[in-house]
């Protein structure tokens, strides 16, 4: 067999139609469609095989808000994304 060997999380992930759930959720957010609270728990469920959770994130700093951001060295942005003094 040529090529990587898939793990069994890989081959339900790939199994998983993660376009179509957000859709149906989508739908039923919009009102087009009913789903019973069973039906929401599988697509949470399901989601989060396939879809990372979203994190909010931190920034730690001063900001000098007088700057404007484009006047920052891209190497000092990066810098402060990876939360290092720029």
């Amino acid at each position: 067999m040529t090529g990587k060997i898939r793990t069994y999380k890989q081959r339900i992930q790939e199994r998983i139609d993660t376009g179509m759930i957000v859709g149906r959720l989508h739908k039923h957010i919009a009102g087009e469609t009913e789903m019973s609270p069973t039906q929401i728990a599988a697509a949470r469920i399901l989601l989060n095989k396939t879809v990372p959770d979203m994190k909010a994130l931190e920034i730690k700093g001063n900001i000098n808000h007088t700057n404007d951001i484009k006047s920052i060295p891209n190497d000092n942005l990066l810098r402060i994304i990876e939360g290092e003094k720029a």
